[in-house]
């Protein structure tokens, strides 16, 4: 009687403090939200496009002599990391004991912060610039069980986003309205490779990973076609998974 009472308190602590590794030919479904640390690689230039009044003298004015607006375009870089949201939801399922497919269906907010400027005529101003690329992120992973309940995870995430550069612009103190902030010289479908790690408890689900960005950011759009960066993205969110097994 005893050890029946010992064996079933066994089996109980297994199943109440025990991972939650599933068992082979397990579906599941995970609801997942955190956050984004995100960058862009080689210095990343922007480009905004604006027309002012043209000069006249030491003044920029419609006149007699210059009624037609001087467009002026400005390249910058320099900036730093982005924190934005990202959450969605994981399919996944276990293969056998030690592998699982998943795939993710993600909304997602990267980019990168551009630095503040102000020349040193006080012509061009810019403040609290942000390359804001935001859309759906869709992940296809393989995880490798190294551990109860901690696993490895690498693939590939194909991404769809929406490009636009926000902030404030001045020339010579004159709030100027950027037109077309769509910033249609960075494409809208870029791949990089997830890697990262994966810890499941009871139904709780810790994931910590890299995005690394393979392809150019910009499209064929943009004028110097030797500029190269990419999107790298560090995740981190937590999920709570709901599993089912047919057997």
């Amino acid at each position: 009687m005893k050890k029946k009472i010992l064996t079933t308190f066994i089996a109980g602590c297994f199943v109440l403090f025990g991972n939650a590794q599933s068992a082979p030919g397990t579906l599941s479904i995970t609801p997942k939200a955190g956050l984004n640390v995100s960058n862009l690689s080689n210095n990343a230039p922007m480009q905004i496009i604006y027309a002012v009044a043209g000069q006249h003298g030491d003044s920029w004015e419609f006149t007699s002599e210059t009624n037609t607006p001087q467009v002026i375009e400005q390249r910058f870089s320099g900036h730093s990391v982005r924190y934005g949201f990202t959450g969605g939801v994981e399919f996944g399922y276990q293969i056998c004991n030690r592998v699982a497919l998943a795939a993710e269906l993600l909304y997602s907010v990267q980019g990168a912060d551009y630095d503040d400027f102000i020349s040193p005529d006080n012509t061009t101003e810019r403040k609290n610039v942000v390359a804001d690329m935001r859309g759906i992120n869709i992940p296809i992973t393989v995880k490798y069980y190294i551990y109860k309940g901690l696993s490895v995870r690498a693939g590939l995430q194909p991404s769809f986003l929406s490009n636009k550069l926000k902030g404030d612009f001045y020339h010579k103190g004159t709030a100027i309205e950027i037109s077309d902030n769509k910033a249609d010289y960075l494409s809208t479908f870029g791949l990089s490779v997830p890697v990262g790690l994966c810890y499941e408890y009871k139904s709780f689900v810790v994931d910590a990973r890299v995005n690394m960005g393979i392809t150019n950011i910009y499209n064929d759009k943009w004028e110097n076609s030797k500029s190269s960066s990419h999107n790298n993205v560090f995740a981190l969110t937590i999920g709570y998974k709901f599993s089912h097994n047919g057997k």
